[in-house]
């Protein structure tokens, strides 16, 4: 059977199958489904191009910020460059598969991405070039002024540890021209045009290497004196540095009393100093190493370990002071209010927010700082407690004169803060504060017994009752009397007193 032949000639050969064995129709059903998975296969192949539509560039933008992370990109879909023209052309038994047009479009969207890709390679690459050109002749002027500095430890490390960070340039400049180089012959091979050729940056890094083998000379040539000067000098850094530490404990178990600002202010400078001394010793051992001499102990472990433990105590203390200073802080807040404007329920509401921070902060509640916080905040409440029980209505403006008199200052009720009132040692002079509110109290109990007596005898409403049939008398007068009796017997004592 030509099957080639099966659209021109219209006849059935359902009667074949008839004629067919088992085994022979098992074979062509085997071989259809062969044809099939083949034609599948190879339409799924052209079905992954898909991709280049669907990417959208501006992503690959804000994703893709260095050149090899676009060469990378681009070798990736290298797989799609153009195909063979037998690839884009299938025959199969009763089926053609013409991908030409198909293709034609795929290699027009290939050739749109690699002119965008290219592209911005080149934008970064010049960009590049051009910063590390600047960074290459800067690095070079410093070294060609830098002079090798040996009057003291400190001058000697800082001159090694600056050749040595040189070195690492040079090193990272070399690799970087390499690189470079090898991004200009991908952009000649596309015929992307390139600002600056990286010959100049290979020209320049050449310039710089001679400049560090000239330090690097000068440096080794002085080596002897080098080594005996940072030899002698040790010592002494070491002791310094003991004497910092030995410091830092001493104002560490000082007074924790002491005002916030001032105790932010010493913990800033100390660390300011460890830092300082925990860099000296990384760029000591680094110009022990470069001049081959033995570390101590002390310097290659005792001290360093020390000092960062205590920069790290340090940071804590700092951060536990700063909790303290901004609760202090509050509180000053809340002692500018006058006592005459400032309810007690704001009092109260304002004490309730910082004890609910305080209650928050349990990461530094073992530091002397925060204990005395603490306990500053106990007193403060007790004292607010004693306050509020005097904004009572019976303590009059007299009483405070009498409570300011006693106490030996010349405050009024009506101006008086907060923060003066705290000032007033409520603690230590509560025995003055509860003497003028008992006077204050009985003053009020007097004032409300006349008062009771005056609206008794003012409005009060007696019966009378006819007295042979002449004239009416008051009745009850055992009641009227006795009651009489009473009020003056309580005057009577009230003078008294």
């Amino acid at each position: 059977i030509n099957f080639l032949e099966i659209d021109s000639i219209k006849h059935s050969y359902k009667h074949l199958m008839n004629k067919l064995s088992p085994q022979d129709l098992h074979s062509i059903c085997i071989g259809i489904e062969k044809i099939n998975s083949n034609i599948l296969n190879f339409c799924k192949i052209w079905t992954t191009f898909q991709v280049l539509w669907d990417v959208n560039f501006n992503d690959l933008s804000q994703k893709f910020k260095t050149i090899e992370q676009w060469l990378e990109f681009y070798n990736s879909i290298n797989s799609f460059k153009l195909f063979r023209t037998s690839k884009s052309f299938r025959i199969y038994p009763f089926v053609i598969i013409r991908f030409k047009s198909v293709k034609t479009h795929i290699n027009a969207k290939y050739n749109e991405w690699l002119d965008k890709i290219f592209t911005t390679i080149s934008d970064l690459y010049n960009s590049k070039i051009i910063s590390l050109y600047e960074q290459i002749k800067c690095e070079k002027h410093k070294i060609d002024t830098q002079k090798i500095a040996i009057s003291s430890l400190i001058d000697i490390s800082d001159t090694v540890c600056f050749f040595e960070t040189q070195s690492e340039n040079l090193a990272s400049f070399t690799n970087s021209t390499i690189a470079l180089s090898s991004v200009q012959k991908i952009l000649e091979t596309h015929n992307i045009p390139i600002k600056i050729s990286a010959t100049n940056i290979i020209s320049e890094c050449e310039s710089y290497r001679v400049a560090h083998e000239t330090f690097k000379f000068g440096l080794e040539s002085q080596s002897q004196i080098l080594r005996e000067k940072v030899i002698q000098q040790s010592q002494s850094v070491i002791e310094s540095v003991k004497a910092i530490l030995i410091e830092w404990e001493e104002k560490k178990s000082a007074d924790s009393n002491i005002i916030y600002e001032d105790a932010i202010k010493t913990s800033v400078e100390f660390e300011e100093k460890f830092k300082k001394s925990a860099e000296l010793f990384k760029n000591i051992s680094k110009t022990k190493q470069y001049l081959e001499i033995p570390e101590t102990l002390d310097e290659s472990y005792n001290l360093p370990f020390k000092l960062n433990n205590v920069i790290d105590e340090l940071s804590d203390v700092k951060q536990a002071w700063e909790f303290v200073a901004s609760m202090y802080k509050q509180i000053e807040n809340i002692g500018l209010n006058t006592f005459s404007t400032f309810s007690a329920n704001s009092l109260n509401s304002s004490f309730d927010t910082i004890v609910n921070n305080l209650k928050r902060s349990s990461s530094i509640k073992a530091y002397d700082c925060f204990i005395a916080l603490q306990s500053r905040i106990d007193e403060l409440l007790t004292m607010n407690s004693v306050i509020n029980e005097h904004r009572a209505e019976f303590f009059k403006d007299r009483h405070w004169k009498i409570l300011f008199s006693k106490l030996n200052v010349n405050y009024s009720q009506s101006s008086i803060t907060i923060s003066q009132l705290w000032s007033l040692n409520i603690s230590t002079n509560k025995n003055i504060f509860d003497d003028v509110f008992t006077t204050a109290q009985g003053e009020f109990g007097l004032e409300n017994y006349l008062s009771s007596i005056k609206d008794y005898w003012s409005v009060g409403v007696f019966s009378f009752i006819p007295f042979k049939n002449r004239f009416e008398v008051v009745n009850n007068w055992s009641e009227i009397l006795s009651k009489l009796g009473d009020h003056i017997n309580g005057l009577d004592s009230m003078r008294a007193s």
